[in-house]
């Protein structure tokens, strides 16, 4: 099957999110390609595109192109292709890959490995293994495993069984990115490889037991885990390496007198006959560590161990209390079903936590790069944990999944909708007709009108400011003069079937506008002229707000540690977060445009937003959901900015976007 170049997988990519026709001129914007190696390029991909995946790339002339609405089976064929270009593209723009690389050499080892070996097999120098070796120190630390240097030999991973076997499970989801790449590690793959027939079998006896009880749910995604624990499990018993919990009574009782236990027994019992292995009671007890992690819950009934749910309400309340004091937002502290979800959410969660495992089946995109507000909540609510478990590190996939939590509790925060409303009504074609018409609009939304009154031509001038919130009227505006209340135009002439204008102030978007025009500021609007990658343009921008207004506390620290705890990159060509701090009286927005486009982690980004929540206003933070995030997740917006990178054009493009939402 045909492949693509990176440079067009970075162009397909704008396609797939730009719901409508995109010309070659605004895919240069976002990608830094020239149009004519754009249009070079499209052309290319569009007979790939249809006779690999029956897709036709749609073309008009003088409009741009677009692709037409995918279906379910074409998504799945499609899916592959961008989870494969990080294997192209990763390794010759980040290190990150051969880290891991090098992680997975080491963990699978039983010997020393020489720095040179390791030089030899990756065709770099001593000097950059030796670099990268700072950062794989960094990474086996969050393990409780260390990196040992043995005189004239050279490296070997140092540290408990069940954490290397963790560190093992973990880096499966890596190694399977990096098949078929200079960074297919032999060795690692030898741990968590079977037969097939060994394989299909653990699969099939776990599922089998799992169903047993009703009670007891996992999901798929878990089982593999499970299924893949037993397997690496396996391998390494072979290699006479096996778990011991003698020493921590208090982690083998937890864990014994749960029902995970009683499942792990069965599971271990059952595999270890056929296959004719002797796991022990310790193994017990890591296949049930592996299982409660990777459980999920949702009602009281399903926790065996009450306890459990005990620890995770506490430590529910705990993030509650601690995010109404930071935000304000008092509706979590009175919304029972977020405390109760958190805490099941926290009962597997706390465990993945405190064993250093990777819930890596949630994707990153579904939240931080739709959901932007509900990740920044899981952002502080991990960082409380963090601090309340006293570790130094938390998975950014963590914060991922917990984002869902959050997103349905804000969801059910009321909107700011405009209710008990008075109307005036006034219009040339009479009042009996022009009031049905009114009343049959404004019904449409939920208690939005407490009063509709009608008057004649000659009556205006009975209409005071204090008895109204609103003239609806077919008259001419300077009509009302004397009036400083909102004139809504309408025509009743064709029916007064006008409910987008009636929507828009009921939902309050000129207001939410309005405000969040208070937030912005010409003079925090920068244009990043040199920063070529996330951290130069962290700095550029934490530099720029500092100057501008007069800060005295050190923001970068604040935005790069923001930025290690999830990344921001967004796939809108746009990365965005909000400061852990608190730095003036008032919220405020900060913009950098960056002159070219970079990679952030794994995306090309060109627009950085910082928001930075008030001292005296927290509960700003609450003006970033729904509509502000429709705004920054609109490709089209995105490109018009980059079409014309200025202060007034960010400021008009967003206010267009949220008031088009209804």
């Amino acid at each position: 099957m045909a492949t693509f170049s990176n440079r067009q997988l970075s162009i397909l990519t704008q396609l797939v999110n730009h719901p409508q026709y995109v010309s070659s001129e605004e895919l240069s914007l976002v990608t830094g390609f020239s149009p004519k190696t754009i249009r070079k390029d499209i052309q290319e991909m569009t007979e790939i595109l249809e006779e690999s995946y029956g897709i036709r790339v749609q073309s008009k002339k003088g409009i741009g192109y677009s692709l037409p609405a995918l279906s379910y089976d074409q998504m799945e064929k499609l899916i592959p292709i961008f989870d494969n270009a990080y294997s192209a593209m990763i390794p010759y723009s980040s290190n990150e890959l051969r880290i891991h690389y090098i992680i997975q050499r080491l963990i699978a080892s039983d010997e020393v490995i020489r720095i040179n070996d390791l030089a030899e097999e990756l065709y770099i120098s001593r000097f950059t293994v030796t670099e990268d070796l700072k950062m794989v120190r960094h990474l086996l630390h969050n393990y409780n495993l260390r990196l040992q240097r043995q005189s004239n030999a050279g490296l070997i991973v140092a540290g408990l069984e069940r954490h290397k076997r963790s560190c093992i499970l973990n880096e499966y989801g890596i190694f399977q990115l990096m098949r078929n790449t200079i960074y297919d590690c032999s060795s690692y793959k030898e741990l968590v490889y079977l037969d097939p027939a060994s394989y299909h079998y653990i699969r099939q006896k776990i599922q089998e037991i799992f169903k047993e009880n009703n009670k007891y749910t996992i999901s798929m995604k878990g089982v593999e885990k499970v299924v893949l624990a037993v397997i690496v499990m396996i391998n390494r018993k072979k290699k006479g390496y096996d778990v011991d919990y003698s020493q921590d009574h208090e982690e083998r009782y937890a864990m014994q007198s749960t029902f995970s236990y009683l499942v792990s027994k069965r599971i271990l019992t059952v595999i270890g006959a056929h296959l004719k292995i002797l796991f022990s009671e310790n193994d017990f007890i890591f296949c049930a560590v592996i299982q409660l992690g990777f459980r999920n819950f949702l009602s009281y009934d399903e926790v065996y161990v009450k306890s459990f749910f005990d620890e995770g309400f506490r430590m529910a309340q705990l993030i509650v209390d601690t995010l109404v004091e930071r935000t304000q937002i008092v509706e979590f502290s009175r919304d029972r079903l977020l405390k109760e979800r958190l805490a099941m959410h926290l009962i597997p969660a706390l465990i993945r936590i405190k064993h250093n495992l990777i819930n890596d089946y949630i994707p990153g995109y579904i939240t931080h790069k739709k959901y932007t507000l509900s990740t920044e909540f899981a952002v502080m609510a991990c960082e409380v944990i963090r601090k309340k478990l006293q570790i130094n590190y938390i998975s950014p996939n963590e914060i991922n999944y917990m984002a869902f939590v959050f997103y349905s509790a804000l969801c059910r925060i009321k909107p700011d909708n405009n209710k008990d409303c008075r109307f005036a009504i006034v219009s040339v074609i009479g009042r009996d007709v022009a009031t049905v018409l009114a009343e049959g609009v404004l019904k449409r939304f939920d208690q939005f009108a407490r009063l509709i009154v009608p008057f004649a031509q000659y009556q205006i001038d009975l209409i005071h400011d204090d008895d109204f919130d609103y003239v609806i009227t077919d008259l001419p505006r300077e009509a009302f003069n004397h009036l400083n209340i909102p004139i809504l135009e309408a025509n009743f002439a064709l029916g007064f079937d006008n409910d987008r204008l009636i929507a828009q102030h009921y939902h309050n978007l000129f207001f939410k506008v309005v405000t969040l025009k208070t937030f912005f500021n010409p003079e925090l609007f920068f244009i990043d002229p040199s920063s070529v990658n996330a951290e130069q343009a962290l700095h550029f921008m934490a530099a720029q707000i500092q100057q501008v207004l007069g800060v005295k506390k050190d923001l970068s620290k604040d935005l790069l540690r923001r930025e290690r705890a999830c990344t921001i990159e967004r796939s809108n060509n746009l990365a965005f977060m909000i400061t852990q701090d608190f730095y003036m009286p008032k919220s405020f927005f900060a913009v950098s445009i960056f002159e070219h486009p970079m990679m952030w982690f794994r995306e090309s980004v060109q627009i950085l937003m910082i928001f930075s929540p008030g001292q005296q206003s927290r509960r700003d933070i609450l003006q970033l959901n729904r509509e502000f995030e429709h705004f920054i997740n609109d490709p089209e917006a995105i490109v018009k900015i980059l079409q014309e990178p200025t202060y007034d054009n960010f400021v008009q493009t967003m206010e267009t976007v949220i008031l088009s939402l209804v």
